[in-house]
């Protein structure tokens, strides 16, 4: 099942995209790659792995069943941990808990990935986007739905289910706390943080694109990609944000979408998307340069830098490792 490549990334700048003074030049640069076909036919939304041997994948949709796979042994092969209902759409693991957000009603947790319980939403039919656990063991769900309403649902332990938080205007998709305990969601046209820890909101004044992913390198430095693949970023918590990659034309290639971004520290980040795409920036996102020659295709989901490694999930159970070191 595991194919390892050695391959040469033909990094092409395309002039009418790439902001600033970029040119047209190439470089080439090399990495060992796997892509992985997982035993299952459905789209992987998320990854997290504990250590370089054991990791876990979610898989499913909004209008799927949904499964959480396991491998430990890197990737080589992966066994069905759990299957669910509903599709399930974002991972995390924190104080020794692993929590798998489900479309739907329901967040399941366990501490062994054997023994699973779950905490259901009060009312109403849910489509959960990501989550982030807090220090404090609470529990941020964001989504929404048609583009135009979005939602925050919160897990308080040892006080029933999941309840409603907040609505907004905007669909939302994402969500990341740092470690100075901020939180920051991106969605429809919003890039928006709390510090009191999810109490309240304060959008940004950036707007114009579908916010698909958010990472912050620390406390500070952050970075958030759009749906048609403008690129923004902040250096001081949130607070202002500047552009650092245009955005396509909406009447584009509808098939050529950004979906997630990563950096594996403040100078080299990705960006992942539909149709195989995989930008990186090695300068703290003044340039991005597409990678080529990759083993396999893929419809990419979203990434996450880990232990050295970029875990990239993708559609119908394919997920691409990429060695960093």
């Amino acid at each position: 099942m595991r194919k390892q490549l050695k391959y040469y990334i033909l990094c092409t700048a395309l002039c009418g995209l790439i902001i600033g003074s970029t040119g047209c030049n190439s470089e080439e640069v090399s990495y060992t790659s796997s892509m992985y076909n997982l035993p299952t036919d459905l789209d992987l939304s998320d990854v997290y792995f504990v250590n370089k041997d054991t990791g876990y994948v979610s898989a499913g949709g909004i209008f799927t069943a949904g499964l959480v796979l396991g491998t430990k042994d890197g990737g080589a092969t992966w066994d069905t941990i759990n299957a669910y209902g509903t599709g399930v759409n974002s991972l995390s693991y924190r104080n020794g808990t692993f929590t798998a957000s489900v479309c739907g009603q329901r967040m399941y947790s366990s501490s062994d990935f054997a023994n699973w319980s779950f905490k259901n939403a009060a009312l109403g039919w849910w489509n959960w986007q990501k989550h982030t656990r807090l220090a404090d063991d609470r529990v941020l769900l964001v989504g929404g739905e048609n583009f135009g309403r979005g939602f925050i649902h919160l897990y308080t332990p040892n006080q029933g289910g999941l309840i409603l938080k907040d609505t907004f205007d905007h669909e939302l998709r994402d969500i990341i706390t740092t470690a100075n305990r901020t939180i920051h969601a991106v969605g429809y046209g919003l890039i928006m943080k709390s510090t009191d820890e999810g109490n309240s909101w304060i959008p940004s004044s950036i707007a114009g694109d579908f916010f698909s992913g958010v990472d912050f390198v620390d406390d500070n430095i952050g970075y958030v990609v759009g749906e048609y693949g403008s690129v923004y970023k902040t250096e001081n918590g949130g607070n202002s944000w500047q552009s650092c990659r245009g955005g396509n034309s909406i009447f584009t290639d509808q098939t050529k979408l950004f979906r997630d971004v990563a950096f594996l520290n403040a100078s080299t980040g990705f960006l992942v998307g539909t149709n195989n795409m995989i930008y990186r920036t090695t300068n703290g996102g003044k340039v991005w340069k597409r990678i080529e020659n990759f083993d396999g295709y893929a419809d990419f989901n979203a990434i996450r830098i880990q232990k050295g490694k970029a875990y990239v999930t993708g559609q119908e159970g394919h997920l691409l490792v990429i060695d960093l070191e």
